[in-house]
């Protein structure tokens, strides 16, 4: 069994006048507070004044996660599991409020919450955040559950990792399905701004700058949990344990093949990807098992020998005559196969697949790394 986490971003509805006077002036003086500690003059007395103005707990959070304050940075409230409570009810404004703590309001203040349909009752509240956009306010609850990931699957879904698409998925055996391309356009959208930062700077316009720059990052992100719901809902209904490249394997390919080339590398969100894919998948009950890349690049996936490449999209093999075959598909294909020849895992477990047409994955092997990630 292994503890996943998710988050589920709720938005406060309908607040009243009085509980977002509460709302802001908490908000308001942690976030004093925090300028205040960043500058060394906790000592000073409107310090002390603050502070008895701020939940202790709080207050206490903030400092505990925000190391380094930015000056003029907001930051969320954090608040401690077991000071937060949601309750489903039959009220009409909403199904489900939450209580949580503040200074001004003994006892904590009721909210009204809106997600997407979660039934929050059936999980443990984690420590979440409170945080303010525009004239809006958020609460991103993180939920956690106790998940047993499967030992038997019937196939082999496997994902390399590349420069002109975010992804490749491979699915073993190879005639279940045909290979699947995703997220081209996040390198179009990241190479669109990169060029609009660039015309921004040679203007000096550095606000214009910071507000792109979070679009650019939101029209990412929801390219990122859409690939990643895609593989896995394709896994969840082949039944197939996925296996990704290590990311190790993506930097040091970019060495030494020049300075644009490390740039596009540089710049793609892999790690964002794979953190997102791993706590879906096992919040599904879904194994995400890392391998070695090394190898997956220049061996043919055919034949095991080693192969060539001309152009960086084209993998030939002179041995078995393959011959302009998608460099991404085949380095998905070696991946796949690195855990069929029964791979071992960093903590020492070993994968050995049977000679049957269902898999097993190792019952002694510990998946922990798998967990969601804040």
């Amino acid at each position: 069994m292994v503890r996943v986490r998710k988050t589920i971003k709720c938005k406060i509805i309908k607040p009243t006048e009085l509980k977002l006077k509460h709302l802001n002036k908490e908000y308001n003086n942690v976030q004093e507070l925090l300028q205040l500690e960043s500058k060394g003059i906790e000592f000073l007395p409107i310090f002390h004044s603050l502070k008895k103005k701020v939940y202790s707990a709080n207050l206490q959070q903030a400092l505990r996660f925000y190391k380094k304050i930015k000056p003029n940075k907001e930051y969320p409230i954090s608040f401690r599991k077991d000071l937060l409570e949601v309750r489903k009810t039959d009220n009409k404004l909403s199904k489900y409020w939450v209580k949580i703590p503040t200074k001004q309001r003994k006892g904590g203040l009721k909210l009204a919450i809106k997600s997407q349909p979660f039934n929050f009752k059936d999980y443990e509240i984690c420590e979440s955040k409170l945080f303010k956009k525009k004239n809006n306010w958020f609460l991103n609850l993180t939920v956690q559950k106790e998940v047993e990931l499967n030992n038997t699957y019937d196939s082999v879904l496997s994902l390399d990792l590349g420069q002109k698409y975010m992804g490749v998925s491979v699915m073993h055996p190879s005639t279940l399905m045909i290979p699947k391309f995703y997220g081209k356009e996040v390198r179009g959208i990241r190479r669109n701004y990169d060029y609009i930062r660039k015309q921004l700077g040679k203007n000096k316009l550095l606000k214009e700058i910071k507000r792109f720059g979070q679009k650019e990052q939101r029209k990412v992100t929801d390219c990122l949990h859409k690939i990643s719901n895609e593989i896995v809902d394709l896994a969840l209904t082949s039944n197939s344990t996925i296996v990704v490249g290590d990311l190790k394997g993506i930097r040091k390919s970019a060495k030494g093949k020049g300075r644009k080339f490390n740039r596009i590398v540089s710049n793609m969100p892999y790690l964002e990807l794979i953190q997102m894919l791993e706590y879906k998948a096992n919040w599904e009950g879904i194994r995400v098992i890392k391998v070695n890349e090394r190898g997956t690049s220049h061996t043919c996936s055919k034949c095991g020998n080693e192969g060539s490449r001309p152009k960086q999209g084209v993998f030939n093999c002179s041995v078995c005559g393959l011959k302009d075959y998608n460099a991404d598909v085949n380095g998905a294909s070696n991946i796949g196969n690195k855990l069929s020849s029964g791979y071992i895992l960093e903590d020492g477990a070993t994968l050995t697949l049977p000679e049957t047409d269902v898999y097993e994955t190792s019952e002694s092997s510990d998946f922990s790394r798998g967990e969601c990630q804040k």
